[in-house]
Formats: structure tokens, C-alpha cells, sequence
């Protein structure tokens, strides 16, 4: 089984990196996993939040 973790936006805090961390080290006996980081998109520029989701979706 494989586990991929997608988070919008880059974690910047210490606690959600740390957090993240203690996740997948107790997640990684059972399955692969990955973590992947998707830019976040502004909604000024994206034509509003559903247009700045849709973005972000597709990615």
C-alpha cells in the first residue's frame, strides 16, 4: 500500500513540520509513503477562491 500526503502551501511552522515528521515516521512501517507540496495560488490572481481551488486541484 502506498500513502501520498499532499498539503497546499509550504509548511512553514515548526509544530506542522514536526507533526508531519512524527506522522509519517510512525506511518512508514506499514506503507510507502510521500509528501508532496503544492505551490499555493493566490485568489487576487486567480479569479477568486473557487478559481485559486481549481488551480491547486489541477496541480
Amino acid at each position: 500500500m502506498k500513502f501520498t500526503v499532499i498539503a497546499v502551501g509550504k509548511l512553514k511552522e515548526r509544530f506542522w513540520t514536526d507533526a508531519c515528521a512524527e506522522y509519517l515516521k510512525r506511518l512508514q512501517p506499514y506503507a510507502k509513503t510521500e509528501v508532496r507540496e503544492i505551490a499555493d495560488v493566490d485568489p487576487r490572481r486567480a479569479g477568486g477562491v473557487e478559481g485559486a481551488r481549481d488551480k491547486e486541484g489541477a496541480a
